[in-house]
């Protein structure tokens, strides 16, 4: 209910008590909210973008596959988990990455 409150009030509309059970994402929720917001429907920038890198990802020869590789797990890393704490697995602490794994496991 809290977030469906804050979503009203943040947007200015008027949303159903059961607006989260009926939308199965939070993707669906946010196609919703943009679709009664007037916003035209299409693609974000972001997911154009990443769209047009999976086009070209078909092109990565060898040499490069692996710099490809760890730049996209960085990527993913700060998207996922990254919030937490460092935003490169390269560098993270030692700390850090067995936080992660604790919480991973549901040991933390």
């Amino acid at each position: 209910m809290e977030l469906r409150n804050g979503l009203a009030a943040a947007t200015g509309l008027t949303l159903p008590a059961t607006l989260l059970f009926d939308l199965p994402s939070p993707s669906a929720l946010a196609d919703h909210l943009l679709t009664r917001l007037g916003v035209p429907e299409g693609k974000s920038p972001v997911a154009e973008a990443v769209d047009h890198l999976a086009a070209l990802l078909g092109d990565v020869e060898d040499l490069e596959r692996s710099q490809v590789t760890a730049r996209l797990r960085a990527l993913l890393w700060r998207l996922d988990d990254g919030a937490e704490g460092t935003t490169d697995p390269a560098i993270a602490a030692d700390d850090d990455i067995f936080a992660l794994v604790d919480r991973e496991l549901g040991l933390a």
